[in-house]
């Protein structure tokens, strides 16, 4: 698999523009319009963006992510169901039950879509785009698919993402040239996400900040992030040294701000005793002897290093 937190790295760090290209209005069909097994639909691939039926009051609170993905190789096709209602919060860890959505966020901008169940044979699903998004289009993206008693299946393709951000399809292939493709739709509080921008002027003013970071347990890899438009970063008590030119105090220090399926705080402390501290859920991970690497100005870098737990953390920030 090409390497995520590389992607991630030269997008935040190079606050990269956005590789996809306009799609039209249609790309995409809406998540009612097609059902997900209509005849034909998986041999096209051209795969119909699936459908669910959510009760609306569960759909107020829940934040639903639904995948169906198939891997050729195998003659796997399954679809991957994960709903969480945000007051199981504190009991949601990215390796046991998770479901991730940049479409569920008010601020967006490298896409992941994950859905998580480690009692299910399929463990896993993950598809982020290589690039930061500005909208509906077509991506560059990688491709994870983990089961039970298989190597993780890994792939390079595309990702297609209509107009709301919250449903497209993916078809990537792996190393051999066989085919893993599939479709995807989130559910969640209504709303569209905003592409994150960079400001036309430096000022001393903290206006966006976005955090990446590969979780790796063995064969398991998890991805998980948090991005922040200017309205969330007040409401996070966000920091960045590097944006506005402070002397001291964390790199990056997020506390709160995130929806359902995103780190909910992050520290990176580059002093005397380098460390990182991030919370997913309900999963903390903490890291002493982080090794960082920054630009100039401090303002994004990455970051590396691995918990007492044994879990190896790889990632990288942004701040505009």
């Amino acid at each position: 698999m090409r390497s995520i937190v590389a992607s991630c790295g030269v997008v935040l760090a190079l606050c990269g523009c956005s590789s996809g290209s306009a799609a039209p209005d249609d790309v995409r069909p809406s998540p009612s319009s097609i059902p997900a097994d209509e005849p034909g639909a998986a041999e096209s691939g051209e795969s119909a963006t699936p459908t669910t039926e959510v009760d609306e009051a569960a759909a107020a609170s829940a934040y639903q992510v639904i995948i169906d993905v198939s891997v050729d190789r195998l003659g796997l096709s399954e679809r991957f169901d994960v709903a969480i209602d945000p007051a199981e919060l504190d009991e949601i860890d990215p390796f046991t039950r998770f479901s991730s959505c940049s479409g569920l966020r008010a601020s967006i901008g490298t896409f992941t879509v994950t859905a998580v169940d480690a009692s299910a044979a399929v463990n896993s699903v993950s598809v982020v785009t290589a690039d930061r998004v500005d909208g509906s289009g077509i991506y560059d993206a990688d491709v994870r698919v983990e089961l039970d008693g298989e190597d993780p299946v890994t792939a390079v393709g595309t990702l297609t993402l209509d107009q709301s951000s919250r449903a497209g399809s993916f078809q990537a292939f792996e190393a051999t040239g066989e085919r893993v493709a599939g479709t995807f739709v989130c559910d969640g509080p209504p709303g569209t996400p905003v592409p994150i921008v960079d400001p036309a002027v430096d000022d001393g003013v903290l206006r966006a900040v976005e955090v990446v970071a590969l979780l790796r347990r063995g064969s398991e890899e998890r991805i998980v992030g948090l991005t922040l438009d200017t309205a969330e970063v007040e409401a996070a008590a966000a920091e960045c040294r590097g944006a506005t030119d402070d002397e001291g105090g964390p790199l990056v220090r997020v506390d709160g701000g995130q929806a359902v399926g995103a780190i909910n705080s992050f520290e990176l402390v580059p002093e005397q005793s380098p460390g990182m501290r991030m919370r997913v859920g309900g999963a903390s991970y903490e890291v002493d002897d982080v090794e960082i690497t920054v630009d100039e100005r401090g303002a994004s870098g990455s970051f590396s290093g691995t918990t007492v737990d044994g879990i190896a953390v790889d990632g990288a920030f942004r701040c505009a």
